[in-house]
């Protein structure tokens, strides 16, 4: 399978791939095999024997031949890069679109195909990075605002939601590095457009509301005066056929995200 990816995890992917399998290719050489050689030398041989003129010739068959297949010996360097290593976690996902919901287990690794992502809290990402562009030089009784303000941008994240074919509803979420946040010069707008794959670990199901930054939680607590302890309820199979209708409704299967690709369809050089 051929991909492109738009965003990677590369610590959760090379932690995982070393489970999966620690050992890295780093070289390979092709060669002819050497009987082949012997079994061209021998039958020269052979022909040598009929006479001096022809051993002449045959001697001068056997020099060509070895110099071509020489020539066929050729070294390879086997680079470990980030899409090998995760084409071998793919190959360990379950495919999320084919598994029934009583399948379905914590922790296990799968992978998502064929998706359109909406970003949640795009209003936030613009107020966030605006903030971060500036230096908040504030203190109100004792407390360094901007210090505050630090912090709680450095815990930010993008939320996704998005229905696959089954009409199931995910939401997962990358965290906000402010640089370098995905591969190849993306950013956020490109993966809102078109369909993606992802790959994650499965975490189950979660309110939509459970799954919040920190300036949400920050937010939360000034306007009800307390501090408010965020405790994120994972829901099972057995308990989402007891939820009502209402309930069920803002549940999402959370997945804990590796990577985000684009699949690649190429017809081996073919043009149609």
């Amino acid at each position: 399978m051929l991909f492109n990816i738009y965003y990677i995890n590369t610590f959760k992917m090379y932690e995982i791939k070393m489970m999966i399998n620690n050992k890295m290719k780093i070289a390979e050489q092709q060669e002819k095999q050497k009987q082949e050689e012997e079994k061209i030398g021998a039958e020269a041989e052979a022909g040598a024997k009929v006479g001096k003129i022809f051993n002449l010739k045959a001697k001068a068959q056997v020099g060509n031949v070895t110099n071509d297949t020489r020539k066929f010996v050729e070294n390879f360097d086997i680079k470990s890069t980030k899409s090998t290593m995760l084409r071998e976690v793919i190959e360990k996902c379950n495919s999320f679109n084919n598994i029934e919901k009583k399948a379905l287990e914590e922790g296990m690794l799968v992978k998502v195909d064929s998706i359109k992502v909406e970003l949640t809290n795009a209003e936030e990402i613009m107020g966030v990075k605006v903030i971060n562009n500036k230096t908040i030089s504030m203190v109100y009784e004792g407390i360094d605002i901007g210090k505050v303000f630090d912090a709680a941008v450095k815990d930010y994240a993008y939320i996704f939601k998005a229905t696959n074919q089954k009409n199931e509803k995910i939401l997962f979420k990358i965290p906000v590095t402010f640089e370098n946040e995905f591969e190849s010069m993306y950013s956020v707008n490109d993966i809102l457009i078109g369909k993606i794959g992802i790959i994650g670990i499965y975490k189950g199901l979660v309110e939509r509301d459970a799954i919040k930054n920190m300036i949400d939680i920050l937010g939360g607590s000034q306007n009800n005066k307390e501090v408010v302890s965020e405790d994120i309820e994972i829901v099972n199979s057995d308990e989402m056929e007891k939820c009502d209708d209402n309930k069920k409704d803002n549940l999402y299967h959370y997945i804990d995200i590796i990577a985000i690709i684009q699949e690649l369809h190429i017809d081996d050089g073919k043009v149609k």
